[in-house]
């Protein structure tokens, strides 16, 4: 599909994100807020519960991720109070493929 792009690393949190596969491989697809019924739905679902308006959401992301891929430590700034990430598959028992936010 043509809305999926490389992913892109920010290290410096000055919104001018780069490609960097040794800290980051995958895709991600950026979705227009409301762009369809069921983003919407996902959208207020998402909100009520992070407790915030739909408004102060930001644009949601989908990554993909295919064998091997990664993201190596995440972090999100002061601008990110909240993350919410939604998982659409799962993986075997001792695969790879966990999150890890180091500084919580």
């Amino acid at each position: 599909d043509r809305r999926w792009d490389p992913s892109l690393v920010d290290g410096f949190a000055t919104g001018q994100g780069e490609r960097n596969v040794s800290k980051r491989s995958s895709y991600q697809c950026w979705i227009e807020p409301g762009e369809t019924d069921i983003v919407r739905r996902v959208e207020e679902r998402l909100a009520s519960f992070a407790g915030l308006p739909v408004a102060q959401l930001e644009k949601l992301a989908l990554v993909r991720y295919t064998p091997g891929q990664f993201f190596n430590v995440h972090h999100d700034g002061p601008d990110r109070p909240k993350t919410i990430f939604v998982y659409l598959n799962d993986l075997p028992e001792g695969d790879a493929g966990e999150t890890c936010f180091p500084a919580l």
